[in-house]
């Protein structure tokens, strides 16, 4: 009889009837019928964790006849079953009776358990005695604990520049919080195995350029939201789901360089503004002069400033006569600079 579980348990049982289960009686050789009962557990995968036979446990009970022990060597043979019935079997070696069967694993790993039927028959007076009349039946199997488990999931937002991804953020399981406090630490996608009626907290490790914005932990079988933190029970997962948001990236401004010129040692203090080129100043040149005289000074009378109007007008006769006057005037200069260097030149 094989039990399958739809994730592996670490606990299971059932009360069994008619599990025939004898060893072989020494004393009448290898074929005189006896065989013990077998368990089985199995993997996941396959593989076989254990293999446990059923020893017989209701030694000296009285046979299915009503006749008390009728033969004190099988009675007290050891193989912990009453007396021969009928000569075909013995009684109370799971035959006519009821055991409980099951088993308690340190872990939740089993996936199946296999029930196999021993044999309690007598073969040395029956002529066919090889298990092929054996029966088994069960009754009130104790449900198999789902031990509860707890996953990570991890949602990253990246909406204003950056990149992390959800296999950056660490994140860490508390179990026993308010105790012991020990910490292990996971990541998205992982799952954990949490024991029955222990408390357990989840928290995260913060990033920078990133804000928490949510934790939220949902009951898988009820659909329900529990806070944390929580107290994990048999046949209830619990998901966490950690969300973060990443902050904008900061503003970057990009200068171009300047020119800076080599300050001048002539320039003006920098606290003023300075040009390379000094602005050119307005200036009037002084009319021109004649050279200084080297005798003695002469003296020129001030010129006669004459009344001009608009309404008098110029005649020809009025240009000659200024031609005549501004010609004399120059030969009397020329005469006076000639005297002048006359005079000062040496006398033999």
């Amino acid at each position: 009889m094989l039990f399958t579980f739809s994730r592996p348990v670490d606990n299971f049982g059932a009360w069994f009837g008619d599990l025939e289960t004898r060893v072989e009686d020494a004393t009448t050789g290898p074929d005189d019928g006896g065989e013990l009962a077998v368990i089985k557990l199995y993997a996941a995968d396959g593989t076989l964790l254990a293999v446990q036979q059923v020893t017989p446990n209701d030694q000296r009970l009285v046979t299915s006849d009503g006749a008390g022990p009728s033969d004190p060597a099988f009675d007290d043979d050891g193989f912990g079953c009453g007396d021969q019935v009928q000569n075909d079997d013995f009684s109370s070696c799971g035959n006519h009776g009821t055991r409980f069967l099951g088993f308690s694993w340190s872990s939740p790993t089993v996936a199946a358990m296999q029930v196999i039927v021993g044999d309690d028959d007598h073969c040395v007076e029956v002529t066919s005695c090889a298990g092929l009349t054996e029966h088994l039946s069960f009754i009130g199997p104790q449900m198999a604990f789902d031990p509860p488990q707890l996953s990570f999931e991890k949602l990253v937002v990246n909406n204003d520049g950056r990149s992390l991804t959800p296999a950056d953020f660490p994140l860490t399981l508390t179990e026993d919080p308010a105790g012991a406090a020990t910490q292990t630490s996971h990541f998205d996608g992982d799952t954990v195995v949490l024991s029955s009626g222990t408390t357990y907290d989840v928290s995260e490790t913060a990033i920078a350029g990133y804000d928490l914005t949510a934790v939220t932990c949902l009951d898988v079988n009820t659909g329900l939201a529990i806070a944390t933190p929580f107290v994990a029970q048999n046949d209830h997962d619990i998901r966490c789901t950690f969300t973060n948001d990443d902050q904008p990236l900061p503003t970057t401004t990009t200068v171009a360089p300047s020119t800076t010129l080599a300050p001048s040692t002539t320039a003006a203090p920098t606290s003023a503004p300075t040009s390379t080129t000094a602005p050119a100043a307005e200036t009037t040149a002084p009319p021109a002069t004649d050279p200084p005289a080297t005798g003695p000074p002469t003296t020129v009378p001030p010129a006669t400033e004459l009344p001009v109007t608009d309404a008098l007008p110029i005649t020809g006769a009025d240009v000659g006569d200024t031609a005549a006057s501004g010609l004399a005037l120059i030969v009397l200069g020329a005469i006076a600079l000639l005297f002048t260097w006359r005079y000062k030149q040496p006398h033999a």
